[in-house]
């Protein structure tokens, strides 16, 4: 069975950072674990002066690059925004074109 590699990348605006105590955050992992999307970011993307919220949210079915040293991921500490841009870096290892 051929399994495409998928990224799920939103603001969401669902914090997981209380997933045990807050039913949306909870029935979203348990959707994602379900179709086996796991969670990149896993620190706050949203500070305010009383509390953190992990909000925007990349998931991943490709495991490898979850596991993987040299991919990375996170949030950018940036004032543009009352959210912080999130990134994932890896290295894609895609074929090289073919050239006429």
């Amino acid at each position: 069975m051929n399994r495409n590699t998928v990224y799920l990348i939103g603001d969401l605006n669902i914090n997981l950072m209380n997933h045990e105590s807050c039913t949306s955050a909870n029935e979203l992992l348990n959707v994602m674990f379900a179709h086996s999307l796991f969670p990149l970011i896993n620190i706050p993307t949203r500070p305010s002066h009383s509390n953190a919220t992990l909000i925007d949210h990349i998931f991943t079915n490709d495991i490898n690059h979850v596991a993987d040293p040299n991919s990375l991921s996170g949030a950018l500490l940036s004032n543009i925004s009352d959210h912080w841009p999130i990134f994932y870096s890896c290295n894609l290892n895609l074929p090289k074109p073919n050239h006429l």
